[in-house]
């Protein structure tokens, strides 16, 4: 991956990602556009959360956080 548009479409809930390729036959023009879901191995991620958890605001994505005890802690 070269670069990201750095936030999570709100109504899409997808991330633009820019990722450059070998292309020695010219078979990718520029512009072009592609959805690509990734199949292989991955590396075992730092830390799961259910999708509830995410707060997409105009600033970029959040965690919604609860302690113990019920009350929100951010």
């Amino acid at each position: 991956m070269v670069r990201t548009a750095g936030v999570i479409s709100a109504d899409s809930r997808t991330l633009l990602v820019e990722r450059e390729v070998e292309n020695p036959k010219d078979e990718i023009l520029a512009g072009g556009y592609a959805e690509v879901r990734f199949t292989e191995a991955k590396e075992a991620p730092f830390l799961t959360i259910p999708a509830k958890t995410l707060m997409f605001r105009a600033d970029g994505p959040q965690v919604g956080l609860v302690r113990q005890d019920g009350k929100q802690w951010r």
